[in-house]
C-alpha cells in the first residue's frame, strides 16, 4: 500500500482550536438560531443579530445547509463520528436542493448575499460532489449546468463518451495547481480535476492513486479539510471502472467510501417551513 501521512501537524492544531471554541456546540446553536430567525424573528428585535434577515424559505434552506456542512466536518474532525457526519452531509445536500427548488418555483430570494451566490452559481460543484460522496446524487442531479457539474453527471451515469469530450476542455491540472499555490483552497473547482478524470477513464490505477495523493498534498497546503468529498467522489467513479484507492488518508474515511453507504433518513430530517 502506498504510504501517505495519515495525520499531519496542521490537523492536530485544527482539532485543538476547534475544541477550544466548542465548534460542534456552536454549529448546533447556529442551526437553531437560523431556524428561529426565520420562524420567530420577533425574538431578535432587541438583538444585534436582527441585521441578519431571513425572509424567504429559499434563503433559509441555503443558510441552514451551509451550517449542516460545517457541522458534518466538525463532528468528523473532533469525534470521528462518520455516521453523524454522513447524516449532516445528507442534510446539507437536501437543504441546498430545497433552496434551488424553491427558487425555480418562483420564490424571490430576498437576502442579497444568498441571491449573489445563486445568481453566480457558486458552490454548485461542491454540492454535487457532496451528493456523489454520500451516494445521494439524485438529490441534486437537476441543478448545475456548468462543465464541472456536467462532468460529475456524466461520470455518475457512466456516460464516458460525454465525459471524454468535457475532460478535453479542462485546463492542465499542474498549471492550475501552480497558478493557485499561494491561495488556501479546497480545490472543488473542475479545473483541478483533469488528471484525476483522465486516470479513471484510462483505467490507470497507478495514475489515479498518484493524482489523488497529489490532490491531497496540494489541499493540505491550505487549511484543514476534514472530509474530502471530492476525493471520495473520485474513488466512487474509479470503483465503477474497476480501480481501487491504494492508500489511506484521514480526509478520506473508509466508512464514507463504502458501497453500501446507509443514511438514517428518519433521524436526519429537514425542518419543513414551507
Amino acid at each position: 500500500m502506498v504510504k501517505i501521512q495519515y495525520k499531519y501537524r496542521k490537523w492536530d492544531k485544527e482539532v485543538k482550536e476547534s475544541t477550544a471554541v466548542k465548534a460542534i456546540e456552536l454549529q448546533y446553536k447556529n442551526i437553531q438560531t437560523t431556524i428561529d430567525l426565520y420562524l420567530n424573528p420577533k425574538k431578535f428585535e432587541e438583538d444585534v443579530i436582527r441585521d441578519i434577515r431571513i425572509c424567504d424559505p429559499a434563503s433559509f434552506y441555503e443558510l441552514l445547509g451551509g451550517t449542516y456542512f460545517l457541522l458534518a466536518n466538525d463532528i468528523y474532525l473532533l469525534e470521528s463520528d462518520t455516521d453523524a457526519s454522513k447524516g449532516y452531509l445528507y442534510l446539507y445536500v437536501k437543504a441546498l436542493a430545497r433552496s434551488y427548488e424553491l427558487e425555480l418555483s418562483g420564490i424571490t430570494i430576498t437576502n442579497p448575499a444568498i441571491e449573489g451566490v445563486h445568481s453566480q452559481k457558486r458552490d454548485l460543484e461542491q454540492i454535487s460532489f457532496a451528493a456523489t460522496a454520500i451516494g445521494k446524487f439524485e438529490l441534486f442531479e437537476k441543478y448545475g449546468d456548468g462543465i464541472g457539474c456536467k462532468l460529475i453527471k456524466a461520470m455518475h451515469y457512466k456516460d464516458y463518451d460525454k465525459a471524454w469530450k468535457l475532460i478535453l476542455e479542462l485546463p492542465d491540472t499542474e498549471k492550475m495547481y501552480e497558478a493557485n499555490k499561494h491561495y488556501a483552497s479546497y480545490y472543488y473547482h473542475h479545473g483541478f480535476m483533469k488528471d484525476l478524470y483522465l486516470s479513471i477513464l484510462n483505467r490507470d490505477e497507478k495514475a489515479f492513486n498518484d493524482a489523488l495523493i497529489r490532490r491531497l498534498k496540494n489541499v493540505r497546503t491550505g487549511y484543514v479539510m476534514p472530509i474530502d468529498i471530492v476525493s471520495i467522489s473520485m474513488i466512487r467513479f474509479a470503483k465503477s471502472v474497476g480501480l481501487e484507492c491504494k492508500f489511506e488518508a484521514i480526509e478520506i474515511p473508509k466508512a464514507l467510501c463504502a458501497d453500501d453507504l446507509l443514511i438514517d433518513e428518519e433521524k436526519y430530517k429537514l425542518p419543513d417551513v414551507t
